[in-house]
C-alpha cells in the first residue's frame, strides 16, 4: 500500500464485518463510497482494513492519502503527490490526479476529508468518472456528492466494544479477562462511553494507574471526564476534547449553543427540546440539530437525535462556559414537565404499554429533573409533579419498585413545604408504587394524611383512590372486614364519577379480598371477570395483566387448571409489551402450578425457570416467595423433603414477617404444604431444615431453589 499512516495496526481489528464485505466489493467494482461517522469512531483503522484484506492490492496497488491537519490549499497538492501526479495548474488538479490514478492505483483512499471538503468534492467527482477506480473517503460529513454513496460508520456493539478494549489494554501492557472477574466492569465502560473506539482507547491507557473495576466506577461518576492520549494511544487522538473541539469550531454560534444545550439531554432528544434551553425558535434550532449531524456531532434517531456518551462530556465542559448555564437547569425541568405532561395526554392510558415506552425513553431525563427539584422542593417540587407521576407508572407498571420507593421516600419527605393539594397527589403516587412494590406498611403510614388532603381538597377522585389504598394496606394487615368496607367505598366513589379505571381497579381489590381474606374464590372470579371487561374497553395493559393473572389464580383455586394456564398466557402476551419481568415471573410460577395440577412434573420446573431467571433482574419478594413455595411442592412431589422444608420454610417465615397476603391460595396451599413434608421428616430433619431456613437470605432464594429445582431434574 503506497501512503503511510498513523493509525496502530499493532492492535487485532475488531468486528466490522458486514462493512468489510461492503469495502471489497467497492474495490472490486470501482466506484465511489464515502465512510462517515464521529470522529474516533475507527473509520480510518476500517479503511486500512479493507486495503489490507483486499486479495488483489499487490498485483493492481492501493494508495492512502492521510489529510488530517492539511490546510485545505495543500490537499490537491498532497493527493497529486501521492499520485506522482503533475498537474500543470491548480485548476487541473483534478484532472491529473484522475489520470494518473487510472495508471497507478486501482484503491485510492482518502482519509479525513472533513478538512476540506470543498477541495476534496470536485477531485472525488472526477475520479467516480474513471473506470476501474474505486475511491473510499473517510470523514465526519458528507462530501455533498450528487447521489453520494455512503457507509455510516457506528460505534461497537456491546462484545465488539469488550473486545476492543481488551486488546487496546494489551497494548499498554495490561491483560483484562473478558471470561472471569473482569467481564462485568468491562461491560460497564463500553456501556459508558457508548463503544466509541477513540474513548475505548484512551480508557484503555487510563489502566496503567488504576484497575478495571476503580476504571468503571469513575465512568460512572456524572462529573466529566477527560482523557488524554498515552503511549498506547493514536498520536493523532490528542484528546477526546481535541477530536470533539476540532469538529465544534466549524459550527456557527447557534449550533455551538445548541450542541452545548443538547448534552443536557441524557438519551434522546429533539429541535422542540433544545430550543426549550436555548432560548431560539424551533425552526433556528432544528437548523443548528441539523448542522451537529452534518459533523456526526449528534446522531439521528427516529424522529429525535442522540449524543454518544463521550461527546456528551465533551459538549457538557462547553455548557459549563457559558453564561447562562445555571438558568438551564430551571429551563431543563419545565421542558421535562411538559414532556411528562404531553405523554400523558397524548401517550393512552396510564400503564398502557404505548405511555410506559414514552416514559421510559425520557427516563433519565424525568429522573434528572425530579432530582433538581429534591435540592429546593419548597420553591421546586410543585413544578414537577406531573414529572413525578409519568415516573411512578414506570415504578409501578414497569416493575421498577427498588428505584421506585427510593425516590418515593424522597418525594414524600419534602412534600411537608409545599401546597396540600399537589402533596395530595404526590403522596398518592408514592402509595401506587408501594402497592405494586407489596410494601403494604408505607400504604397504611400515607393513606390516612391522604384523606385528609383529599377531603380538605374536595377531591372526590383522590378520595376514591386513598380509600381504595386503604382497602389494600387493611387487607395486607389481615383486616377483612376493613379492606372490603374501604375497596366499597371507593368503588361507590369511583361510580360516582364516571372513573372507569377506578371501577376496575377496585373490583379488582374487592376480588382479591373475597379469594384470599373470604376463601371464596367463585366470588373473586366475578369481581375479576367485571373489571376485565372495564379494562379490556380501555386499553390499560398493565392492569388487563393484572386481571388475568388473578383469574388464572382464582381458576387453580376452582381445580380448572387449564384455564389457570389460559389465562396466565394472556397476561404474559400483554406484560411482553409492558417490560414487567417481576409480575411475568408471576404468570410462569401460576403455570408451573397449573403443570402440577395436571401431572406435568417437567413442565413446572421449566416455568419455574423462567420465573427465576425474571425475578433475578426483578426481585419483587412476594413473587419470589411464591415461586420458592411451588419449587418446594415439585421437590415435594420427587420426594425431596429436606431441599423442599428449606424453601417451604423459609417462605412461611418470610410471610409471617411481612404479614402480607399471598397471591391466589398460595398461603393455604403453604399450610398444606408444610403439613405435608413435616410427616415425612424426623424432627431432627425438620429443625436442621428450619435452622437453614433461617439463613436465607430474599436475593440469594432465586439462586438456592433453582438449584434445587435442576438437582430434581438430575435425579
Amino acid at each position: 500500500m503506497n501512503g503511510t499512516s498513523s493509525i496502530d495496526v499493532r492492535v487485532p481489528f475488531v468486528g466490522r464485518k458486514e462493512e468489510l464485505r461492503r469495502l471489497l466489493r467497492l474495490f472490486e467494482g470501482g466506484g465511489a463510497l464515502t465512510l462517515v461517522g464521529p470522529g474516533g469512531v475507527g473509520k480510518s483503522r476500517l479503511a486500512i482494513e479493507a486495503i489490507e484484506r483486499w486479495p488483489e492490492r499487490e498485483r493492481f496497488g492501493a494508495t492512502f492519502v492521510p489529510l488530517a491537519g492539511v490546510a485545505a490549499e495543500a490537499v490537491a497538492g498532497s493527493i497529486a503527490a501521492a499520485l506522482q501526479a503533475q498537474p500543470r495548474s491548480p485548476a487541473d488538479a483534478a484532472e491529473a490526479i484522475a489520470e494518473a490514478a487510472g495508471e497507478r492505483s486501482r484503491v485510492l483512499v482518502l482519509d479525513s476529508c472533513e478538512n476540506a471538503i470543498e477541495v476534496v468534492r470536485p477531485i472525488v467527482e472526477r475520479l467516480r468518472a474513471t473506470r476501474g477506480v474505486a475511491v473510499l473517503a473517510t470523514s465526519r460529513a458528507r462530501l455533498g456528492l450528487a447521489s453520494e454513496s455512503l457507509l455510516a460508520v457506528e460505534p461497537f456493539d456491546a462484545r465488539d466494544g469488550c473486545l476492543f478494549f481488551a486488546a487496546r489494554a494489551r497494548n499498554a501492557n495490561v491483560d483484562v479477562d473478558l471470561d472471569g472477574s473482569d467481564a462485568p466492569f468491562v461491560h460497564r465502560i463500553v456501556a459508558s462511553l457508548d463503544g466509541l473506539a477513540i474513548a475505548l482507547d484512551l480508557a484503555a491507557a487510563r489502566l496503567a494507574s488504576r484497575n478495571v473495576r476503580e476504571l468503571a466506577d469513575e465512568l460512572a461518576d456524572p462529573r466529566p471526564y477527560y482523557f488524554r492520549s498515552s503511549a498506547s494511544s493514536e498520536p493523532r487522538h490528542w484528546s477526546l476534547n481535541h477530536v470533539v473541539d476540532w469538529s465544534v469550531q466549524k459550527l456557527s454560534e447557534g449550533a455551538r449553543r445548541a450542541f452545548a444545550f443538547a448534552s443536557r439531554f441524557a438519551r434522546t432528544f429533539d429541535a422542540e427540546d433544545v430550543a426549550a434551553l436555548t432560548g431560539d425558535s424551533v425552526a433556528e434550532t432544528a437548523q443548528s440539530l441539523a448542522a451537529l449531524e452534518a459533523q456526526s456531532l449528534v446522531l439521528a434517531a427516529a424522529q429525535a437525535y442522540a449524543m454518544l456518551a463521550p461527546i456528551r462530556t465533551v459538549a457538557r465542559r462547553h455548557l459549563a462556559e457559558l453564561p447562562d448555564r445555571r438558568s438551564a437547569d430551571e429551563r431543563f425541568a419545565a421542558r421535562m414537565e411538559a414532556v411528562a405532561r404531553g405523554i400523558e395526554r397524548e401517550g393512552g392510558s396510564p400503564g398502557s404499554a404505548g405511555t410506559l415506552a414514552a416514559v421510559s425513553a425520557r427516563y433519565d431525563d424525568l429522573c434528572a429533573a425530579l432530582a433538581w427539584a429534591l435540592k429546593a422542593p419548597a420553591r421546586r417540587l410543585e413544578q414537577v409533579v406531573g414529572t413525578f407521576l409519568a415516573l411512578v407508572g414506570v415504578w409501578s407498571d414497569g416493575g421498577r419498585f427498588c428505584e421506585g420507593l427510593s425516590w418515593c421516600d424522597r418525594v414524600v419527605e419534602a412534600a411537608e413545604a409545599i401546597d396540600i393539594v399537589a402533596r395530595g397527589r404526590l403522596y398518592y403516587g408514592a402509595i401506587v408504587v408501594a402497592h405494586a412494590a407489596g410494601e403494604y406498611d408505607r400504604i397504611l403510614a400515607l393513606a390516612p394524611p391522604l384523606i385528609t388532603t383529599f377531603t380538605i381538597a374536595g377531591d372526590r377522585l383522590g378520595l376514591a383512590r386513598a380509600y381504595n389504598a386503604l382497602g389494600v394496606a387493611s387487607l395486607s394487615a389481615s383486616r377483612a372486614g376493613a379492606a372490603e368496607t374501604y375497596c366499597r367505598t371507593a368503588l361507590a366513589l369511583y361510580q360516582a364519577i364516571g372513573h372507569a379505571r377506578g371501577v376496575a381497579t377496585a373490583n379488582i381489590n374487592l376480588g382479591n379480598v373475597a379469594q384470599e381474606a373470604r376463601s371464596e374464590p367463585a366470588i373473586a372470579r366475578d369481581f375479576y371477570e367485571r373489571a376485565l371487561a372495564t379494562l379490556l374497553e380501555g386499553g390499560w395493559d398493565a392492569l388487563v395483566a393484572i386481571a388475568y393473572g388473578n383469574l388464572a389464580d382464582v381458576s387453580i383455586d376452582l381445580r380448572d387448571p387449564a384455564a389457570a394456564e389460559r389465562y396466565a398466557r394472556l397476561a404474559l402476551g400483554t406484560l411482553s409489551e409492558t417490560g414487567n419481568a417481576a409480575n411475568a415471573a408471576w404468570q410462569h410460577v401460576t403455570i408451573a402450578r397449573a403443570r402440577i395440577e395436571r401431572g406435568d412434573a417437567a413442565g413446572a420446573r421449566a416455568e419455574l425457570a423462567r420465573a427465576f431467571e425474571l425475578l433475578e433482574r426483578q426481585p419483587q419478594p412476594e413473587y419470589l416467595a411464591n415461586a420458592a413455595q411451588t419449587a418446594a411442592r415439585v421437590l415435594c412431589d420427587r420426594r425431596d423433603y429436606l431441599a423442599a422444608a428449606e424453601l417451604a420454610y423459609f417462605v412461611k417465615r418470610f410471610r409471617e414477617q411481612r404479614r402480607a397476603p399471598a397471591k391466589g391460595g398460595m398461603l393455604a396451599e403453604a399450610r398444606a404444604l408444610e403439613a405435608r413434608i413435616d410427616r415425612q421428616l424426623e424432627r431432627n430433619e425438620r429443625l436442621e431444615a428450619s435452622a437453614r431456613a433461617r439463613t436465607f437470605e430474599l436475593r440469594a432464594l432465586a439462586d438456592r431453589a433453582r438449584r434445587a429445582i435442576e438437582g430434581a431434574e438430575l435425579a
